[in-house]
């Protein structure tokens, strides 16, 4: 009997041992992870696949296997060479449905005859429907003073396309705006008597960046921006200058999309 006993317990410690060496891993650090998920909670293990912006799969320390896509937790912490670890947020902008863009502009100024080499500044707001990450139609309205310290303004309505390339939080994107701007109206300080908006059209290329909910822009185009206006001679009395302009000027735009 006493052989017996002393055959199982020998037994049951093997067995035990055996199990807690199948239960434990040991995670090798330069590809450990910690993962954050959406309600708080985390995860840590050892990283078996990864494909960046759509899914990871991991082994616990326990030894048990987890693949996750990227809409189910909020980052991902990879442990780098000097021990820090390097945050990776998951791919969270809306392909499709509403979005609101808010954007700043440099007008920047041209070598021509006409206020040489001096710029203005623009603003615009938009809203409208994604129906995929490459194709995006809204309208807006805006407000463009394309020369500093004059009455050149005018209220841009109009519509827009717009796209973004790559399926990541960094992306290059496309945007084109068209419609019609309306003259602020008559300045009597700079002898602007009459002003008359037109037809506009803006093409822009630029980066999408920013891994929150707000997404930030930064885009460069060209705008082209029909007027008439009419100035009055600062010499002579009676006696008027009537200017048919089209303004080709490079735009610079900062902006944030939701």
């Amino acid at each position: 009997m006493k052989t017996k006993a002393s055959i199982l317990a020998i037994l049951f410690l093997g067995y035990a041992i055996i199990s807690t060496g199948q239960s434990t891993q040991k995670l090798n650090p330069d590809n450990t992870v910690i993962i954050t998920l959406n309600h708080g909670s985390k995860l840590e293990g050892e990283v078996i696949e990864w494909d960046l912006g759509k899914s990871i799969t991991i082994m616990t320390t326990w030894g048990k296997e987890y693949t996750l896509t990227s809409d189910k937790y909020q980052k991902v912490e990879q442990k780098n060479s000097i021990g820090v670890y390097d945050k990776h947020r998951p791919y969270n902008f809306r392909d499709k449905g509403i979005y609101y863009s808010f954007r700043m502009s440099s007008i920047t100024g041209n070598n021509g005859n006409r206020a040489t080499e001096v710029n203005g500044f623009g603003l615009n707001a938009s809203a409208g429907l994604r129906f995929h990450r490459l194709l995006a139609v809204g309208a807006g309205v805006g407000y463009d003073k394309f020369i500093w310290q004059s009455g050149e303004e005018f209220i841009p309505v109009f519509a827009e396309v717009s796209g973004y390339l790559h399926p990541k939080l960094t992306s290059l994107f496309y945007n084109v705006q068209a419609g019609y701007s309306f003259a602020q109206g008559t300045e009597e300080r700079y002898l602007l008597t009459s002003a008359e908006g037109g037809f506009m059209v803006h093409p822009s290329v630029g980066i999408r960046f920013g891994g929150d909910i707000l997404k930030f822009t930064f885009d460069v185009g060209y705008k082209f921006q029909n007027a008439n206006l009419i100035y009055a001679e600062p010499w002579t009395n009676g006696n008027f200058q009537a200017q048919r302009l089209r303004y080709q000027r490079l735009v610079l735009r900062l902006g944030v999309t939701i």
